[in-house]
């Protein structure tokens, strides 16, 4: 179990579907794709989310990205998984992260992880 805290202050989620992109496939791409990429990773970044949730997986790059500031991510999470995250927090799922902005987050004053091994 992973626990994320901040105490009084508030904490951000934002949640939006995102392609798994390796890092070796993201080298192989042309640099306008690589950048283009990463554009995305700092538009999350600079949102203020310090949670990303997202349907499909989170590549190798995009953890590292989140990971080296401070900002926690998930893959791979289920839809009703997503839509409680949800409701409980006040933000909105997203489908780009153009023109994302503060009133799609939503706020907790504790995210927790917890795995549950399926039966």
């Amino acid at each position: 179990m992973q626990r994320h805290s901040v105490g009084a202050a508030a904490m951000y989620a934002v949640l939006f579907h995102s392609r798994a992109v390796s890092r070796d496939k993201l080298l192989s791409f042309p640099t306008c794709v690589r950048v283009s990429v990463c554009v995305s990773l700092h538009r999350c970044v600079a949102s203020g989310a310090q949670i990303v949730l997202s349907r499909l997986a989170i590549g190798d790059l995009a953890t590292q990205y989140f990971a080296d500031r401070g900002v926690f991510c998930a893959g791979r999470v289920e839809s009703a998984d997503m839509e409680r995250v949800a409701k409980a927090t006040g933000a909105r799922m997203q489908t780009t992260v153009n023109k994302l902005d503060t009133a799609v987050l939503g706020t907790c004053a504790q995210f927790e992880e917890r795995q549950v091994r399926g039966m």
